[in-house]
């Protein structure tokens, strides 16, 4: 399967295989964007770390790129920096676990705060994307900012990827309504019935292994990287040499693979903020799209406790459709991130 805007099958092989999923989603994609910003963007990025960078702590992008997920189910603890207490303490930033998602139902047409004000919020992905540039453009409209710009830059670092990951965009929702519960994509439905999503695809259990795995999982782990949304990160030790090979090589190739790809559009300079307050919505929006074919062939067949098991094409053909999805959003992600970051500077 492979055409221009897709790798071939020895860079999927290559990027699946489970070594791949020692390593978390949000550093392989800090690391080869780090590589992919301009000098002076560079600089100023070690300007806005050099308060990490002064007591000795780790400073890179790919260091940062877990923060938001280790921080955002738990208060301070000895050995946080001085920023990480502050926006911890913050009352401002309590519902920080929020900020990870969006949920879309799957026939929405876009996101958009004015047509679908009750699935979308203002401390949303997109929104939380949108207030750390700000922060960092330092474009706060006079108000104090929440976070600082070390903050704020550990924040887009993690969001821009979580916003592109499929179903942490769009998803179901379960209408029980009927003998068995089923997958609802309609927003007009999900509104007049009050239905409740199924978190991202965290509510759907796909028939794989002897207990299953839920569909949020199964592309964060199986399709996309190690899970966020559980505070992965990267869990070996760095002295490791074995260990740090594997993560170099993945890392190596990603950055081959993106870099067969030409510079978006949306990238390289643009300095005009309200443009590039536009790009999350962008991001979101493809990522919806891609959220449809990830429940394409879902069907549910019955409780799981809490949850649904849910049949579908099968492994192999599940995976030979959405692989390439999943590669393209993480590819997509990097040159964002990197588009990003040099926008914020220009």
């Amino acid at each position: 399967m492979t055409n221009d805007n897709n790798p071939d099958t020895d860079d999927l092989d290559g990027l699946y295989q489970s070594e791949f999923w020692s390593i978390s989603r949000h550093e392989l994609i800090a690391s080869v964007a780090e590589e992919r910003v301009s000098d002076h963007t560079r600089d100023q990025i070690r300007r806005v770390v050099k308060p990490l960078t002064d007591l000795g702590m780790p400073d890179s992008l790919t260091d940062l790129a877990a923060w938001a997920d280790l921080v955002k189910n738990r208060g301070p603890q000895d050995g946080d920096d001085p920023d990480t207490v502050e926006f911890l303490e913050d009352e401002r930033n309590a519902n920080r676990s929020k900020w990870h998602f969006v949920n879309l139902p799957l026939d929405a047409d876009e996101y958009s705060r004015e047509k679908y004000p009750t699935m979308t919020s203002e401390e949303d992905v997109v929104q939380m994307i949108n207030k750390s540039l700000r922060v960092l453009r330092g474009d706060n409209g006079g108000a104090e900012p929440r976070f600082s710009k070390l903050n704020a830059l550990r924040l887009l670092v993690h969001l821009v990827g979580d916003v592109h990951q499929p179903v942490h965009v769009g998803c179901g929702y379960i209408d029980r309504s009927g003998p068995v519960a089923r997958i609802e994509r309609d927003p007009a439905v999900v509104v007049s019935h009050h239905l409740r999503s199924d978190r991202g695809g965290n509510d759907l259990i796909l028939p794989i292994g002897s207990h299953g795995m839920n569909l949020h999982s199964y592309w964060d782990s199986k399709l996309g990287g190690a899970n966020p949304d559980l505070g992965d990160a990267f869990d070996g030790s760095l002295s490791d040499p074995e260990t740090e090979a594997v993560k170099q090589m993945q890392i190596s190739k990603l950055r081959e693979i993106v870099a067969q790809d030409p510079v978006p559009e949306n990238g390289g300079g643009e300095s005009d903020f309200g443009a590039m307050e536009e790009w999350a919505v962008e991001w979101a929006n493809e990522s919806l799209a891609a959220a449809r074919s990830a429940y394409q062939s879902l069907e549910i067949v019955g409780p799981n406790g809490d949850d649904f098991d849910v049949s579908w094409e099968g492994k192999p053909a599940y995976e030979q459709r959405c692989k390439p999805i999943a590669l393209t959003r993480l590819k997509d992600s990097v040159r964002d991130l990197a588009a990003m970051l040099d926008a914020i500077w220009a």
